[in-house]
């Protein structure tokens, strides 16, 4: 791989898990000058202490974008949101970068875009709406970027599997609540879990920006020796030090989550669209604040229907491609993953207290 050291790459998404980490290697691995786009200025804490451009913008904003593009060579898109913001932010980034000249785009999709298969899934597997908001706005995201490639841009399409690793929200954190609540340890979870830190996504990111081998491709990116979801969750378990609980049956487990269901979706929408009343109606009200913290608490260690149908799902996520046309090579078993992931996770006080108590 040829460093670019006196090249720009524009992130988006920079202050998220795998945004802010992309902006990380940049800058510290010396490859690049690296400008970091975020949402709002708030959730740019982890960034700040990196001595990078800070761009604050939104991508659906479309007049604004060449302002925030210009000086640019390269584009890591990591930001998504609802379905207007991954369909047409995507489209409108598409846009200022063909304008811009800029020299390559790379898209952050997912391998949810393939919908809910079975066995060996290499990228020449079509893409399926399977009615999940999240996997079929990529759709809608990366059927943008075939269009761009038409157009002249330089688009490489990256499709992770399980991303895992320090400040993942998902699979770190809600990992640990599930554990710690007593439905990780759920009987039958006998699906495959296609397992990738962080570091090795990364890797691959910084690998399709400079390799011209990358050009207008499509590379499924996942990690080393995937595992049934009872095993990743039983040496997650174990590596944080927390003994699993009783099994639960599955079908407990599922009836649990739909139980749940209308109250995950009428809080979600409630949160997404006043957030404000909520914040200053529990402020003043102690009950409401209970409730509502045992509410949160309770969602969050409730395993959803779709992630029961992840646990079940048997595919394995080739990377074949990946491996000859990039030089792709994971280097973090899961083992090394899960030990780096435990010490961030104690570190910043998810594993537990001084009262002994996890943190939810």
């Amino acid at each position: 791989m040829v460093m670019k050291q006196d090249k720009t790459v524009l992130v988006t998404g920079a202050a998220g898990f795998i945004g802010g980490r992309v902006v990380e290697r940049l800058h510290f691995d010396g490859l690049a000058n690296g400008r970091a786009g975020v949402h709002r200025w708030s959730s740019a804490a982890r960034i700040s202490r990196i001595p990078v451009d800070i761009l604050k913008f939104d991508v659906l904003d479309k007049d604004n974008l060449p302002h925030v593009i210009d000086g640019s060579d390269f584009i890591v898109h990591c930001a998504y949101g609802d379905r207007s913001v991954t369909k047409e932010g995507t489209r409108n980034l598409l846009q200022a970068a063909l304008d811009a000249g800029v020299e390559r785009f790379v898209h952050l999709s997912t391998v949810e875009v393939y919908g809910n298969v079975s066995g060996q899934i290499d990228e020449s597997m079509p893409m399926k709406y399977s009615g999940n908001p999240y996997a079929d706005s990529k759709i809608e995201a990366e059927k943008a970027c075939i269009e761009f490639r038409r157009k002249g841009l330089s688009v490489v399409i990256l499709r992770p599997t399980i991303v895992y690793g320090p400040f993942s929200k998902l699979w770190s954190v809600r990992s640990v609540q599930l554990l710690h609540s007593g439905w990780g340890n759920i009987t039958g979870l006998n699906g495959i879990c296609n397992h990738l830190y962080v570091d090795d996504l990364v890797s691959a990111i910084i690998l399709s920006l400079f390799n011209k081998s990358a050009d207008n491709e499509t590379f499924n990116i996942s990690g080393l020796d995937p595992v049934t979801w009872a095993e990743f969750f039983d040496r997650f378990s174990s590596t944080i030090g927390l003994p699993l609980h009783k099994p639960k049956s599955f079908w407990q487990a599922y009836f649990r989550a739909y139980t749940i269901s209308p109250v995950r979706k009428v809080a979600r929408q409630i949160m997404n669209t006043h957030p404000e009343v909520v914040l200053t109606t529990t402020s003043r009200w102690p009950l409401l604040k209970g409730i509502a913290r045992y509410t949160e608490k309770q969602i969050r260690s409730t395993p959803s229907a779709g992630e029961l149908a992840l646990y079940k799902r048997n595919a394995v996520y080739s990377i074949d491609k990946a491996k000859s046309s990039l030089g792709y090579l994971p280097k973090f078993d899961l083992n090394r993953g899960l030990q780096l992931n435990a010490a961030w996770l104690r570190h910043h006080g998810y594993l537990h207290t001084d009262n002994g108590d996890y943190r939810e």
